[in-house]
């Protein structure tokens, strides 16, 4: 009979510690001094959440770009543009929302500038697949004709580079991890001022 009243005894002091423990720790966790905020673990879990989602997005980059130049009969200059645009996200880009399907975009000029470019040079664009999964990539080639050399007035024509610039989603219509990666530069050294006609 002892030994049974022991035993409730130490029961009820061990349901008095946890009671008065659990009621510090609440009290510990709703009491904010100033300069505190109070810890709420549903809208901690939501800030989380949050974060996931920001995390789980698509990222277009181009990871590749190169670019060809080779004589045309009429004297001017075709660039032969080859991209490679990389999901480097979490989440699948879905490409086929884009208006017109343009993945893809690409713009040539002179390094050196201040000479007069052909007036009506076309910048190419490119269509490509639906989606690109996380990670995945895809290589495309554009063209673009009727590059001429700056032509500039005097003795003094300053040594030129070709550059390219490539650019993924140029209409900017998928919702990117970030949106200051899309462009990606590439410089092809000219030797010859003239092509011949």
């Amino acid at each position: 009979h002892s030994h049974n009243t022991h035993r409730r005894f130490l029961f009820s002091v061990l349901l008095s510690v946890l009671f008065f423990g659990v009621m510090f720790c609440d009290q510990a966790m709703s009491a904010s001094s100033p300069g505190e905020s109070k810890i709420d673990p549903h809208k901690s879990m939501l800030r989380s959440r949050d974060r996931m989602r920001v995390m789980a997005k698509p990222d277009l980059i181009i990871s590749y770009a190169s670019g060809y130049v080779k004589c045309a009969p009429n004297g001017t200059r075709t660039v032969t543009i080859k991209a490679t645009v990389k999901n480097n996200g979490l989440a699948t880009a879905f490409l086929q929302k884009i208006p017109f399907h343009i993945i893809v975009s690409a713009k040539v000029g002179w390094s050196a500038g201040g000479g007069k470019n052909s007036p009506n040079l076309v910048n190419p664009q490119q269509g490509g697949p639906a989606l690109l999964k996380a990670g995945q990539s895809w290589t495309t080639t554009m063209t673009i004709g009727n590059v001429q050399y700056p032509i500039y007035s005097g003795k003094n024509v300053p040594s030129q580079s070709l550059t390219i610039r490539v650019v993924a989603d140029p209409l900017k219509r998928v919702s990117e991890l970030r949106e200051d990666n899309n462009v990606k530069m590439a410089y092809v050294k000219q030797a010859k001022t003239t092509c011949p006609k």
